[in-house]
């Protein structure tokens, strides 16, 4: 009993003892500060300087100032269960513009007006088309008619991919051949 009221009251003066020395610490803090400001070592463009920094400070701890460009890679703060934005599935538009080059299949390549042009079908034959090169498609467009195929440059919608399109070719009466 008697080393335990020893030891309990060497706690208290140690505790004394520290909270008196932080006292003393603080009051020397407020001399040193009031001294300086007093003498004039700090010029007020170096207190202006110093209270930028600051408010820059409260600033970024508010939320502003501070922004993430993901110039084309993943955004690490977006959370992975969810898709994209852009990846969400869009609305298929009727007509040629809502068809993807994969359903595509070339019956005929014929020269009309001096430029060539391509008749294809679509899902099966239930529905035909006539393109020529720059018709835009659900995931791509047509860049090169010839006499023999009709080139696709298809979008590709994967962030690790390192380019954002694929050459697809197709030839009349073949199938498909990709680069």
């Amino acid at each position: 009993m008697y080393k335990v009221f020893v030891a309990s009251v060497c706690l208290w003066m140690l505790s004394g003892v520290a909270i008196f020395a932080q006292e003393e610490s603080a009051d020397e803090d407020m001399d040193v500060k009031e001294s300086v400001v007093q003498e004039g070592e700090v010029p007020s463009e170096e207190l202006k300087d110093i209270e930028k920094i600051l408010e820059s400070k409260d600033e970024i701890y508010a939320g502003g100032g501070v922004s993430y460009d993901p110039a084309g890679r993943r955004d690490p703060f977006v959370s992975l269960l969810r898709p994209a934005p852009e990846q969400v599935a869009r609305i298929r538009p009727k007509g040629l513009p809502g068809v993807y080059i994969n359903e595509v299949d070339i019956k005929g390549i014929f020269n009309w007006g001096g430029q060539w042009v391509a008749y294809i079908e679509v899902a099966g034959g239930e529905k035909s088309y006539i393109i020529r090169i720059g018709d835009k498609l659900f995931d791509g467009e047509v860049v090169e008619i010839s006499k023999n195929e009709v080139v696709f440059k298809q979008r590709i919608e994967q962030p690790g991919s390192l380019k954002p399109f694929r050459i697809i070719r197709k030839a009349l009466n073949r199938g498909k051949n990709e680069e």
